[in-house]
């Protein structure tokens, strides 16, 4: 469930952090140059959030795969409860900067 989702094992590895981080920087990039990279990356960073547990940028990360299962797949409900998700984990890290990203 969603709520399982936002209470997961914060991320502790350093380099998977430092992972997500690197991800987030070239999501913006890769949905304007190529949507195929933009849906995998998308789904690279919630996959690290699954196996690795959630930090900061998981936020980003689930607000864009949200976003991925909106266009792709045409499931708005299954978007919209990430977009939730996504809200609910800024809230839980305090990640102000990611703020503009997700809303």
């Amino acid at each position: 469930s969603e709520e399982d989702l936002v209470n997961m094992e914060p991320m502790l590895s350093k380099e998977k952090k430092e992972a997500m981080k690197f991800l987030n920087l070239i999501i913006p990039h890769t949905y304007l140059v190529d949507q195929q990279h933009f849906a995998w990356i998308s789904c690279r960073v919630v996959q690290l959030s699954l196996s690795h547990g959630v930090c900061r940028e998981s936020a980003y990360g689930f607000a864009t795969y949200g976003l991925v299962i909106c266009g792709l797949l045409g499931d708005y409900d299954a978007g919209y409860r990430m977009s939730k998700l996504a809200i609910s984990l800024l809230n839980r890290f305090k990640a102000t900067e990611f703020h503009a990203q997700v809303y």
